[in-house]
């Protein structure tokens, strides 16, 4: 099933090793929070820019570049993001007609679960007690995800 994801790895890996450029993974931080990822895949890079920001952010940024450039930024004028890619279900493309919200939470309700999540660590014992509720719908919320941490394992104990 992660196979397309793997293979444009291998060819985003070849290109930079050919021409010495470096590969920039898409990952954001909803996607990561929940390992929804795949290992040699979309995973692949060497930085990662988006990582700290959730995917309904990474959409209205997106929004926001395609009517505004700020002063000094490189690149065109006007749209420079397809809006038809802003505005599709988004999908790893794992299989035909696969989305995201297949197998996690939709983005809206994550990214506030993981939102809040965050908010509590660091908190006191009784604040984070009476946010148990957060943290199991945080569990709820990804759980269904195809983690690069289940097939870790997966493959771990198999041997």
């Amino acid at each position: 099933m992660r196979i397309q994801a793997r293979a444009r790895g291998v060819i985003l890996m070849a290109v930079s090793n050919k021409f010495g450029l470096m590969v920039v993974t898409t990952g954001n931080k909803s996607e990561m929070s929940c390992g929804y990822a795949t290992l040699y895949g979309d995973m692949n890079g060497g930085f990662n820019p988006i990582k700290d920001i959730y995917k309904t952010e990474v959409f209205r940024l997106s929004r926001l570049r395609n009517i505004w450039k700020p002063d000094g930024a490189l690149g065109p004028l006007g749209e420079v993001i397809p809006v038809n890619i802003i505005t599709r279900p988004p999908t790893a493309e794992l299989r035909e007609d696969q989305t995201d919200q297949d197998s996690l939470t939709p983005y809206a309700v994550l990214d506030g679960i993981l939102a809040l999540a965050q908010a509590a660590i660091g908190l006191d014992t009784g604040t984070i007690k009476s946010s148990t509720s957060v943290i199991i719908l945080y569990g709820d919320a990804c759980k269904d995800s195809d983690s690069v941490e289940q097939e870790h394992t997966s493959r771990s104990t198999s041997r």
